[in-house]
């Protein structure tokens, strides 16, 4: 009876698939340039605009779809839709520069996310499809310059279904198990 159970936890854990998060990759930049004009800018570095020398290494053009909400001097807040295609950049609106920003949040989906080429890999990766990137300063604002975020992508483990010759050999082994302990018993009551 124990083994039976034994038998069964084995061909359920066997049968269950997950995707586990495994890795980072860069795919663009959030940042913020008061110097030119205070103004928030996001920069996609996929497909041609990849740049793996410098960090950014997916070679297939994702689309990032999402809203950059600021905080600080907008009342409450503001918030902006963007689409942004591959090698793209999105200039943002040009505020007043004496207004203070205390944040800047990019959160979104992303596309394509399975056979995604990546420079590093030996094989195309799948990729989480939302992404989230905060922009802050210590001080509480966002004045000092130029402050800027990488915007990363996670990848995971793409599920993998177990093939049906394997489910067929797991299934076999009560079985073979049964007949093996039979033949044992067998044997041991002749002697």
């Amino acid at each position: 009876m124990r083994l039976s159970r034994v038998l069964l936890l084995i061909l359920a854990l066997l049968l269950v698939t997950v995707s586990a998060v495994a890795d980072q990759v860069a795919i663009g930049v959030l940042s913020f340039d008061q110097p030119l004009g205070n103004e928030f800018d996001i920069t996609n570095y996929t497909g041609a605009g990849a740049q793996p020398l410098f960090g950014f290494p997916v070679l297939t053009g994702l689309t990032l779809t999402g809203t950059l909400n600021l905080m600080g001097a907008c009342s409450p807040d503001c918030s902006v839709p963007i689409v942004l295609a591959p090698n793209a950049q999105y200039n943002g609106t040009q505020f007043d520069t004496s207004l203070v920003f205390t944040s800047a949040t990019f959160t979104g989906t992303l596309g394509p996310t399975s056979g995604v080429s990546v420079s590093g890999y030996a094989n195309p990766v799948f990729l989480s499809d939302t992404f989230s990137v905060v922009l802050t300063d210590p001080s509480g604002s966002l004045i000092g310059g130029v402050d800027s975020a990488v915007i990363y992508a996670n990848t995971v483990s793409a599920p993998v279904p177990e093939p049906g010759s394997f489910l067929l050999l797991v299934s076999a082994l009560p079985v073979g198990v049964f007949r093996l302990r039979r033949l044992v018993n067998a044997r041991s009551s002749n002697t």
